[in-house]
């Protein structure tokens, strides 16, 4: 197997952003498969994964429109209020996800008194109302891993749901 040569700061990050990736992947075929079973198996208002998967392909306004229409369709109040939870957790997620992939991760060298201090960095982007701003922020692959773990627990989240929603 051959990689791409990663400098010694950024070298730690490569497991936990691939597990990161892969629970990520996990969770999001499960938001399609919930959103496709929904209100209930074998309800003339399923719709195929196919069609679920091509409504949630990019995550905007009308995705999040589609989500919220299909979850109103789930008839168990407690089961909707459940669902969307769910949900909204996971789109929170896969912002901090999406930064922690996606945003370089730079490498910060600061001088403290004789020594030097190298740490990892990630770059925030943030719209403002005229320009776009850039921040730094400190990042470990241990907040990867952790970012990880918190998706994983989204995603079974999510299974739960849809298996209440295939045996009522």
């Amino acid at each position: 197997m051959r990689f791409p040569p990663v400098d010694v700061y950024r070298a730690p990050f490569i497991e936990p952003i691939g597990h990161l990736a892969m629970q990520s992947a996990h969770a999001e075929d499960a938001l399609i498969t919930l959103c496709a079973n929904i209100p209930f198996e074998g309800s003339p208002d399923q719709m195929s994964e196919g069609d679920a998967a091509h409504r949630l392909r990019h995550w905007n306004e009308d995705a999040c429109a589609f989500i919220r229409n299909r979850l109103s369709l789930i008839c168990d109040t407690d089961l909707r209020k459940r669902a969307e939870d769910v949900v909204e957790r996971y789109a929170s997620l896969r912002m901090k996800r999406h930064r922690a992939i996606h945003d370089a991760v730079e490498v910060g060298i600061h001088e403290t008194g004789d020594a030097v201090v190298v740490h990892a960095l990630s770059k925030e982007y943030r719209r403002e109302k005229i320009t776009t701003s850039m921040r730094l922020n400190s990042i470990t692959p241990e907040m990867i891993a952790d970012l990880a773990c918190q998706i994983y627990d989204v995603q079974q989240d999510l299974k739960a749901v849809i298996y209440s929603l295939r045996c009522p």
